[in-house]
């Protein structure tokens, strides 16, 4: 029984932990697009295409 004494407040430092870590990543920004980089592997050879082909234009 004396255990809980210890888990209640560790259980109530965890959750706001969580809680607090949260809320910056929603602050942050880091969940405003989710299905960017999902794109962005699709596409990612064309990006490479195109600045080879920038280069190509440059260097004549």
């Amino acid at each position: 029984m004396d255990i809980l004494y210890l888990l209640i407040p560790l259980s109530i430092a965890i959750l706001i932990a969580i809680v607090s870590a949260l809320l910056w990543a929603i602050k942050s920004g880091q969940f405003d697009d989710l299905d960017r980089m999902g794109y962005q592997i699709l596409f990612d050879e064309d990006k490479a295409e195109q600045k080879q082909q920038i280069k190509d234009k440059v260097d004549e």
